[in-house]
């Protein structure tokens, strides 16, 4: 027999005649095998699994190259293949709540839904976490929130305090659309009403916060009588 040859098409200049919408299924058929060709990758890696390390254990064992698009596209597909979807996840929120409730005393939960069931506002106040800060913590937290990134974006608002070590002490979150009169109202009335209409009175109760709008109009309606103040690092540029 003779040798036999092959040749590679390093590159063509012809019109590209596919649609948009034919590329991206070639695009999500791709991505579906990846994760299948990997789930076990996905499984056993305690830090996230990059596409980049997915580009290259592809190249190295198959000797095959995908762009960096693909790559990232079957990362989130071998996510969702051992983690589940992010819908799914919302699907579940119910259930996490009433177990966190149910196997935490003291624990309160909140999951409001707009007119059409859809999911709005959540709070989560572990009970532990309550007791230990109305009874060895100072009188004082601070209110912040931060912006979610990914598919499913929003805010977290949180309340934090110092511990007797001089360190974060983590006292109650939620999430929210974002940082607007409505959503800081509503978790701000949610947080006094966890505390106590007694604790949520005291003069001495000092609550810090950035110079947001938002959460100074709903710390000052909800926590009248409290000494509220400004972030050192906001107000530095004054």
């Amino acid at each position: 027999m003779g040798a036999l040859s092959y040749f590679v098409i390093n590159s063509i200049r012809a019109p590209h005649t596919c649609d948009r919408e034919k590329l991206l299924i070639k695009i999500e058929s791709a991505s579906r095998g990846l994760a299948e060709l990997f789930k076990k990758k996905f499984a056993q890696c305690h830090s996230i699994y990059t596409p980049r390390q997915l580009q290259c254990d592809l190249e190295r064992t198959y000797k095959v190259e995908v762009t960096y698009t693909q790559a990232f596209k079957g990362c989130n597909r071998g996510i969702e293949l051992i983690r589940g979807s992010t819908d799914e996840s919302y699907q579940h929120l119910v259930g996490y709540s009433h177990m966190l409730a149910d196997l935490n005393q003291g624990t309160l939960t909140t999951i409001q839904t707009d007119k059409n069931n859809i999911f709005e506002y959540c709070f989560v106040a572990l009970g532990v976490c309550l007791e230990g800060f109305k009874r060895h913590a100072r009188l004082a937290f601070a209110v912040d929130g931060t912006h979610l990134t990914g598919e499913r974006l929003g805010l977290v608002l949180s309340v934090v305090a110092l511990d007797a070590n001089e360190q974060i002490y983590p006292i109650v979150f939620g999430i929210v659309d974002s940082e607007n009169n409505k959503a800081c109202a509503w978790f701000m009335e949610k947080l006094a009403k966890t505390f106590g209409a007694d604790f949520s009175k005291r003069k001495d109760l000092v609550i810090a916060s950035d110079r947001s709008r938002p959460i100074r109009t709903a710390v000052e309606n909800t926590f009248p009588d409290a000494t509220h103040v400004f972030c050192a690092y906001h107000i530095k540029g004054i």
